[in-house]
């Protein structure tokens, strides 16, 4: 519901335009009452009030009231009941809308397929039993109905209630809130061909006399393909217009006598006609929605995308100027840091050179640090299903030459068994097991390093494993250390913190997974698991966004 405040004769003319439509509407509407004068079973005013309310406010209900009552009034010159009835319809009204506005998103109810079941619920079902339930017992309180005949006149009142609810309110919401699907002039052929269609089948459908036809209301339903064709190209404003047109339709061929729906009671043919419109149009909002809903969940795909793109440049020029800008004066005061210890050290005491120390020491770790970062900032390139497979054992093989000195130092053991081939660019491989081994090298226990390096198929993947003898990681730490800059010992043990996050990193552009296994003094296993088929697991992703 809108609110904002009104100036005075806006509010007045809202409130002559309301009640003037109610009227008019209701004087149609009882003009096809044939059960009892009063109770129709095509009542387009409920839709006008509940939209009118959700519109306009609360405090159009005046309109409604002083519409409704000048309408039953004129019918049956009886005060009571019409003051009864012109309450109930108000009611009906103020509590349709609150409820629509409380549980389906107010004048947005159609944007969404549970907000739309909402609002044919608590609109359409359940608002109209307090119109249908006064109405009626006014009537009948005051002579007008028998009581024998109270569930009748109260079943057409709530049907023909229903009806205006689902049928003209979504119509009168949809165009007046202003929020329909937009479409250009390419479209405008279609456009026609889809209204073309609508009245063809329209008038062969419902308009045509089909006495004796077996089976006559089969044909109805040939008037479902334009109404899906509305709701999955255009949207709700033009599909419930298409269902309304169909109403205009078929109401105007039953009271002739003709159309699917005629039997020998007048009232019984419109109740029939009502509902079958009812199912259709509800059929169309649903998958209006649906398509709604798809629109959104597009639309936030694409701003998302847009905002990863701005957050991948923007993080590409702060790798820029990580390794330009920041580096540079970081490179002059370890340069001069060293020049002070070659030159100057036999002339500082001890505390001198002992802070001297610290500098250089620190100027070394600010050095590896930032690159790290870069190395995180950069985990970039392609990773989709056309990438050529990779040896994984020669990868690793160059990995391990790289890392041999290292190995060498500390008297490690590296076994692996025999590596795949796999789709990955060969220097994220690379990076991921130099990372992983490096780590096991790095965080040994008092015995040598006794590094293995395994991979089994599955169904659908490869796990892959690095696991060590070494110092093991407890349980509560083993997603705290996938982080970045996340460092579980202090200066013992050389290192940024960045490792493990690249790791991750790359392996999730893959659309894999990577996990530890350990616990303190039984060293780790670190597992990393990527798809085989890239692309099905992309259009799986795709699926599940949309």
């Amino acid at each position: 519901m809108r609110s904002y405040t009104r100036p005075a004769s806006h509010y007045l003319g809202q409130l002559l335009a309301v009640g003037v439509l109610y009227y008019l509407a209701g004087q149609l509407g009882l003009s096809l009452a044939y059960l009892h004068a009063q109770s129709s079973p095509v009542w387009p005013p409920t839709g006008i009030a509940i939209t009118a309310v959700l519109i306009c406010g609360y405090s159009i209900w005046p309109a409604v009231y002083i519409g409704a009552y000048t309408v039953n009034y004129t019918i049956s010159n009886h005060v009571f009941s019409s003051l009864g009835i012109a309450a109930g319809n108000t009611l009906e009204a103020l509590v349709g809308a609150y409820l629509v506005n409380r549980f389906a998103k107010g004048d947005l109810a159609f944007s969404a397929i549970r907000s739309t079941f909402a609002f044919v619920f608590l609109a359409g079902v359940l608002s109209t039993m307090i119109s249908a339930t006064i109405g009626v017992s006014s009537l009948a309180l005051e002579g007008l109905v028998s009581w024998n005949k109270f569930s009748d006149v109260w079943l057409t009142w709530w049907l023909g209630d229903m009806a205006g609810a689902i049928i003209i309110a979504p119509f009168l919401i949809s165009w007046l809130s202003g929020r329909g699907r937009t479409w250009n002039l390419q479209k405008l052929p279609e456009v026609i061909l889809l209204s073309l269609l609508l009245l063809a089948l329209g008038w062969l459908c419902l308009g045509q006399d089909m006495t004796g036809w077996v089976d006559r209301r089969t044909f109805a339903f040939l008037s479902v393909p334009p109404i899906i064709w509305a709701a999955l190209r255009f949207g709700v404003r033009e599909t419930v217009s298409g269902t309304l047109i169909l109403s205009a339709i078929s109401i105007a061929s039953t009271l002739h006598g003709m159309g699917p729906f005629v039997t020998q009671s007048p009232n019984e043919s419109l109740l029939l006609l009502q509902c079958y419109m009812m199912v259709l149009t509800i059929t169309g909002l649903t998958l209006a929605a649906n398509v709604s809903e798809r629109d959104q969940a597009l639309q936030r795909l694409t701003e998302a995308n847009r905002k990863l793109s701005e957050s991948n440049q923007n993080l590409s020029d702060f790798a820029h100027v990580v390794s330009h800008d920041l580096q540079e004066p970081l490179r002059i005061i370890a340069n001069y840091s060293g020049l002070l210890k070659r030159d100057f050290s036999s002339r500082l005491n001890g505390d001198g050179a002992k802070f001297l120390e610290f500098m250089i020491d620190s100027a070394a770790r600010m050095d590896s640090l930032l690159k790290d970062l870069v190395r995180y900032c950069r985990v970039t390139g392609e990773s989709g299903p056309d990438l050529p497979a990779v040896s994984a054992q020669k990868i690793l093989k160059e990995v391990l030459q790289t890392l041999e000195p290292e190995i060498n130092a500390a008297k490690g053991q590296v076994t692996c068994e025999t590596l795949p081939d796999i789709k990955m660019q060969e220097v994220h491989l690379f990076q991921i097991l130099q990372n992983l081994i490096s780590n096991a090298i790095k965080y040994r226990g008092h015995s040598p390093p006794a590094i293995r390096i395994t991979c089994r198929a599955l169904a659908e993947s490869k796990v892959f494993c690095v696991s060590d003898n070494g110092i093991g990681i407890d349980h509560k730490f083993h997603q705290q250390i996938f982080g970045i800059f996340r460092r579980l010992h202090g200066q013992e043990y050389p290192g940024t913190g960045i490792g493990l996050a690249i790791c991750k990193k790359i392996i999730a552009r893959y659309r894999g997974t990577i996990w530890v296994e350990s616990s303190p003094g039984s060293g780790s296993s670190f597992y990393f698991k990527l798809p085989d088929d890239l692309e099905r697991f992309a259009k799986g992703d795709r699926l599940k966004t949309l």
